[in-house]
């Protein structure tokens, strides 16, 4: 079915989407009414006399009008309910809570609402027509029962699948907020298997007690009801294998319906090893088939996503296989960090290779996530130290000098904990460089088909590198280029350092550096 058209036109107001779901109620009670009136003309008049009709009649009209409105103002109250907790327009608490449920049980209180006066219509009809002093037909205690039972029956099964129809078009959209309407304040469910239940009352049950019915009327007098009960025998059979067949195509339907419906949560809850493994040839076993192959690619996607987290983060990941065009390359303002830390080749010769590497994962636990945390991509390790870099993901991103500023600030604060962690295992502080430039480079994945790095190429890296080099020979252990610094939005106190010569370049480098009591927040 074309999703366009089980929305109604916005416009629509709560109103007129009550009185389209009242009006198909009226039209379903019409219909059970016409098939009723039908009988009565054709199979109960001629059994009743002249006084007996009259009664009989004089019944309907009072019958129409009383109990008809009432139960019309008892449906109508309902539904009206329902809008004026619309209108109020809170959409949470006690009071929507009751309104949601009375929505979604709306098919049940059509049946409620429409079949309680059809059967409350039985003992006053045959009230009325036994009143009179006239002899009363046996036959009529069977006909008229039966008449109004099945008008009862096709007026209701047609008014819930109409109110059912229209209360998942117009109310739906206004009171579900997600697809587990089932599940909403308790509503009562409306399940395959009840359909199937009302539709086999209707379009099995009610015809075959209709035509068994009709042997019973010709073959009245005479003897020949000893003749009936073959077709009696008939029709229950018929009728009893209706149930049967809805039962067994209720247990076809229901059960992929099922486990589609727990693996859908499974996966919601982050289960994606879930896989269906009921064998269809039908319409279901495509759906089981395409749910599977979903989930095999949520997996994979997952999969690569905690592979390349380990490179660049998980957050820098989703976002990166989201775009989807990191190999394709491209040209950025980005800011790059480089630290590493000093003496290290000194500690390695002395240290024993466990407590080098016990320090440097310590050292990095702490550092990336402050590096990471101010959308940071390190994504390079080399040894002692690391590269990050700021402004790789979104083309034009503003603000990165601040991040990476903030970044290095932060890892220089952080420092005291490293080293709090080292001295509890008998291990010496550290002190570390950071280096902080701002400028353009190329950004993308390079590396051998297969195996690929996320990274930025570049003089802005090269310098980047340099500067932190020069943390030693400057006194300060965070230094900024003169590009970075000049980009801030919020400028800390610091010392402008005369002009410094690096490898690679001509010309002198203007840095500044920042102490540790100056570090942004």
């Amino acid at each position: 079915m074309d999703t366009a058209s089980q929305k109604p036109s916005p416009e629509w107001g709560i109103g007129k989407r009550i009185l389209w779901i009242s009006l198909s109620l009226l039209c379903a009670q019409i219909i059970g009414s016409i098939f009723n009136i039908w009988y009565n003309l054709t199979h109960i008049r001629p059994l009743l006399t002249a006084a007996q009709i009259e009664r009989f009649m004089g019944a309907i009209r009072w019958y129409n009008a009383l109990i008809y409105p009432l139960a019309l103002a008892v449906w109508l109250g309902i539904t009206l309910s329902i809008a004026r907790v619309w209108k109020t327009g809170e959409r949470k608490g006690d009071a929507w809570c009751r309104a949601t449920r009375r929505m979604i049980n709306l098919p049940w209180i059509a049946i409620m609402a429409s079949g309680a006066p059809w059967l409350l219509s039985i003992p006053v009809f045959l009230a009325a027509v036994r009143s009179t002093p006239d002899p009363l037909d046996p036959q009529v205690n069977l006909h008229l029962p039966v008449s109004i039972v099945i008008g009862a029956l096709i007026s209701t099964a047609q008014g819930f699948f109409a109110v059912e129809i229209l209360t998942q078009r117009l109310l739906y959209p206004l009171f579900l907020t997600n697809t587990r309407s089932e599940s909403e304040c308790g509503a009562y469910r409306i399940t395959l298997g009840r359909r199937g239940l009302i539709w086999t009352v209707s379009s099995v049950a009610c015809p075959i007690v209709s035509l068994l019915l009709l042997f019973v009327t010709a073959a009245r007098g005479g003897g020949g009801m000893r003749d009936l009960w073959f077709p009696f025998s008939v029709g229950t059979v018929g009728i009893l294998f209706g149930f049967v067949s809805v039962w067994l195509l209720a247990r076809i339907v229901i059960e992929p319906v099922e486990a589609l419906r727990y693996s859908a949560a499974r996966v919601g809850e982050g289960d994606l090893e879930t896989r269906i493994d009921l064998l269809r040839t039908d319409e279901f076993g495509l759906l089981i088939g395409q749910f599977n192959e979903m989930v095999s690619g949520l997996r994979e996607k997952q999969r690569v996503e905690e592979i390349l987290g380990r490179n660049v983060g998980l957050e820098v990941a989703r976002i990166l296989l989201e775009q989807g065009d990191v190999e394709k390359g491209a040209e950025r303002s980005i800011s790059v960090l480089f630290t590493d830390i000093r003496g290290f080749t000194e500690r390695c010769s002395a240290s024993a290779a466990d407590e080098v590497v016990a320090m440097l994962n310590i050292f990095f636990d702490v550092m990336v996530p402050e590096v990471e945390a101010r959308r940071g991509i390190v994504n390079q390790f080399a040894g002692d130290g690391f590269m990050a870099i700021f402004g790789a993901i979104e083309a034009g991103c503003i603000g990165h000098e601040d991040a990476a500023a903030a970044a290095g600030c932060a890892m220089i604060a952080a420092l005291p904990r490293v080293n709090a962690v080292l001295a509890e295992r008998g291990i010496e502080p550290l002190e570390i460089g950071v280096g902080i430039n701002s400028g353009p480079a190329v950004i993308g994945s390079v590396g051998a088909t297969g195996r690929t790095s996320f990274t930025a190429i570049g003089d802005t890296v090269n310098v980047a590198a340099r500067i932190e080099s020069l943390t030693k020979k400057a006194g300060y252990p965070l230094l900024l280029s003169a590009t970075t610094f000049e980009a801030l939005s919020q400028k800390p106190e610091t010392e402008c350092l005369p002009p410094m010569r690096v490898k690679g370049k001509a010309n002198p480098v203007q840095v500044y550096g920042i102490k540790c009591r100056d570090c942004l927040s």
